[in-house]
């Protein structure tokens, strides 16, 4: 092997450095201030390859010359005097006698010496270099380790995973180089195939790979090694299999860096038996987790919750779990790699699905205790409490539920999320629901299957047909009728109200019954947030030609939910006042309610209910004839619907866009977009609401259209419209499509 410069062994031929233009500047300054700096990340992250990138450029300013020591290949802790000094060519007697025969000759020295991979002789690396750097007034530091070494005068450099898109982010090949990850799998996929190249078609798809791999360099390399052999759709699918699909053939590399679980081996086979154990027992959280529950679950007469967080904070220092800080709160997560090896070996386990019972109960006991602070809690803090425990949810989900360990528990979940997933994912809500009422064992408590019934209400709200609606509200409101608590009757007369009221039009004397003893139940409780919600659903069975009285009943509805309620109570409040003046009371409010309710919405954090209210305010703008403000709003609203999967809401959307193009003129873009609506009002979603805005305005758009446009002509632009994928009915309405 060359060598790099007159003195030194800084070998040739090592691999370019891809991005980390921002890290190695930091590292550069460090060491011009600091006699040591210690490089720590988990293994692959490319310590190593940074290094000598900085040696690379620092190597004039050592003249007696950067010496790399790799300390991989040293099994004993004893030789790592010996194997520095033999690049001196010093022969070094073991214990102190030898570390002082190296303090002597590298006193006066101006070197850099590298100490590359020392967690597994890391207290005898940090013995030598802490007698070094008391004595080298010239000469600099830099060790790589998965762990710091732990003393004075050590400078920490936590080096960072290469920077990956965020997952909703649209790429192109452009904006895709400017990832360090994405640009490191291109160059390594050209070295495997010359002609590969990175395409606006790709992009998303290598910027997945990368992103599943948690920007981790070692498995992006051996990822795209496969390019020559499979294509990256391919590699992005096989990646649940990564042990067996990111391997490397090249002898010349360590054991350990020629698979992906060879290299989480080596990091695992360093733990003490204490700190192996805490390791595979947090693969049951999904995510991340808090200390305080990974006390709840993992704490045993063996490990309190004290030896606990001492354990986790050396899984910390030996970079195997990454720890956060966002706003003073402190979360814990394993990359998605090691948390598959951990789960992976874990799987044998005699204690596994006890500590998954555990996890499911620890998890199932925080969202109910949520759901008590649903209407008070300040909303957006509401959410991001439990958007951070996503992960965890979903785990204990699959555990009690897709594997069938433990389906009363699984279904107790499933309904204590029904509030929580209604803002994150209503289709998500909708699967967990109706899949624990599958697996439901008969003998389940009524509160449970209430629960779930009412959640399958709830989402249909948004999703689902009427009739399928209303047979879930009903058979809750009957479950509940059974339950000691009078709390869960109220909520699913409340519900069921709604259904009724908003599409059984013909049915009010019944949801006027039930308003009767949905508020008689409000008043016995003595709730206000109660009493507010069920004057604002029984509004929904009165006469709507009666403005005055209505309009009272929802504005006394607001007053109480703004006096006690939270933003998103107070948002919804705002909502059903737009969209009672604009169906009824002359619009002349309607859009002024409506900047209310998203102002409301946007301090919420909920991003489905700012959807539903930007769908109604575009809506309201197309009424009055605003084009400019319809399509800024319908656009911004639909493509948030597409991410969330509100199916109803993009086609809201996109009618109030027909309504734009035909008030500037555009029948038949107009009719291709009502055609693509039509095509899935009661069957992705249902159907109109009569005497709602969607109907109100979907009536009057197709009177204007059958009145302009041949019979002929506009059945052919509604059948065409009906074809139309999501992604090319707003580019049409844009007119980016012919």
């Amino acid at each position: 092997m060359g060598y790099v410069g007159s003195l030194g062994n800084l070998p040739r031929g090592r691999p370019r450095l891809i991005g980390r233009a921002t890290e190695l500047a930091e590292i550069k300054a460090l060491l011009e201030a600091n006699a040591l700096v210690t490089i720590t990340a988990c293994g692959g992250v490319g310590k190593t390859c940074i290094s000598l990138a900085v040696a690379a450029e620092l190597n004039p300013q050592f003249t007696d010359g950067i010496w790399f020591v790799d300390l991989a290949r040293v099994s004993d802790p004893a030789l790592v005097p010996a194997t520095v000094g033999a690049l001196f060519e010093l022969e070094i007697p073991p214990g102190e006698q030898g570390k002082r025969l190296l303090m002597r000759t590298l006193a006066a020295k101006r070197t850099l010496l590298i100490l590359d991979n020392c967690e597994h002789v890391v207290e005898a690396t940090a013995a030598l270099a802490s007698a070094l750097i008391a004595v080298c007034s010239h000469g600099r530091l830099l060790a790589t380790s998965r762990e710091p070494l732990g003393i004075r005068g050590e400078r920490v450099y936590k080096l960072p995973l290469l920077s990956t898109p965020a997952s909703n982010l649209r790429l192109d090949s452009t904006r895709a180089t400017s990832y360090d990850a994405i640009a490191l799998f291109v160059a390594r996929a050209r070295a495997m195939q010359i002609d590969f190249r990175l395409t606006d078609e790709n992009a998303e798809t290598i910027a997945t790979i990368c992103r599943q791999l948690d920007g981790i360099a070692l498995a992006i390399e051996l990822a795209a090694a496969r390019v020559s052999i499979i294509s990256v759709s391919d590699i992005a699918q096989r990646l649940s299999d990564r042990f067996d699909l990111l391997t490397d053939c090249n002898r010349t590399k360590l054991p350990r860096q020629q698979t992906l679980r060879a290299l989480i081996d080596w990091s695992y086979e360093l733990l003490s038996p204490e700190e192996q154990l805490v390791f595979l027992r947090l693969s049951v959280f999904g995510g991340s987790w808090a200390a305080e529950a990974m006390g709840e679950v993992l704490a045993d007469g063996d490990l309190d919750e004290d030896a606990l967080r001492h354990v986790l904070s050396g899984l910390v220092r030996k970079s195997l779990v990454v720890d956060t800080v966002v706003e003073c709160i402190t979360r814990y997560h394993f990359l998605e790699s090691v948390r598959e090896y951990a789960a992976e070996k874990f799987l044998g386990s005699a204690e596994r699905d006890g500590l998954h019972r555990r996890h499911a109960e620890c998890f199932l006991g925080l969202a109910n205790g949520a759901n008590a602070t649903y209407f008070t809690s300040p909303s957006k803090q509401w959410l991001l409490a439990l958007e951070s425990e996503l992960g965890n949810f979903r785990s204990a989900l699959r555990w009690s539920l897709t594997f069938e360990k433990d389906v009363r528990l699984g279904a107790a979940l499933a309904g204590a999320l029904v509030s929580f997933l209604l803002q994150f994912s209503p289709h998500e809500s909708l699967d967990w629901t109706r899949k624990a009422l599958r697996l439901l064992p008969p003998d389940t408590e009524p509160a449970i299957e209430a629960a779930l019934w009412l959640g399958v209400a709830l989402t249909g709200l948004e999703i689902l047909p009427a009739h399928e609606m209303r047979a879930a509200a009903e058979r809750a409101v009957a479950l509940a009728r059974t339950v000691a608590n009078p709390k869960p009757l109220c909520r699913a007369l409340r519900v069921l109200i709604v259904v009724l009221g908003s599409h059984y039009g013909e049915e009010r004397t019944l949801a006027s019954k039930l308003a009767a003893e949905a508020m008689a139940s409000a008043r016995a409780l003595d709730d206000p947030i109660e009493i507010a919600l069920v004057l604002r659903n029984g509004s929904l069975t009165m006469d709507n030609t009666n403005v005055v009285e209505k309009r009272a009943i929802l504005e006394e509805s607001s007053r109480l939910l703004l006096a006690h309620g939270n933003d998103l109570q107070t948002a919804i409040a705002f909502m059903w006042l737009a969209e009672y003046d604009f169906c009824h009371g002359g619009a002349m409010k309607a859009l002024t309610y409506a900047r209310d309710a998203m102002r409301f919405a946007k301090k919420s954090g909920s991003l489905s209910m700012l959807v539903q209210i930007a769908t109604n305010f575009a809506q309201y703008a197309a009424g009055r004839g605003d084009w400019d403000v319809t399509r800024r709003a319908a656009i911004d609203a639909a493509h948030s619907a597409v991410k969330l999967g509100m199916d109803d809401q993009v086609t809201w959307a996109v009618q109030a866009l027909a309504i734009a193009s035909a008030g500037t003129g555009d029948l038949i873009t107009s009719a291709q977009l009502l055609g693509f609506c039509d095509r899935r009002t009661g069957t992705l979603h249902s159907q109109r609401q009569a005497g709602f805005t969607e109907d109100i305005l979907y009536r009057r758009l197709l009177v204007t259209l059958q009145g302009r446009l041949t019979a002929e002509d506009l059945d052919t632009a509604m059948l065409r419209g009906a074809k139309l994928r999501e992604s090319d009915v707003l580019r049409l309405a844009l007119g980016q499509v012919n």
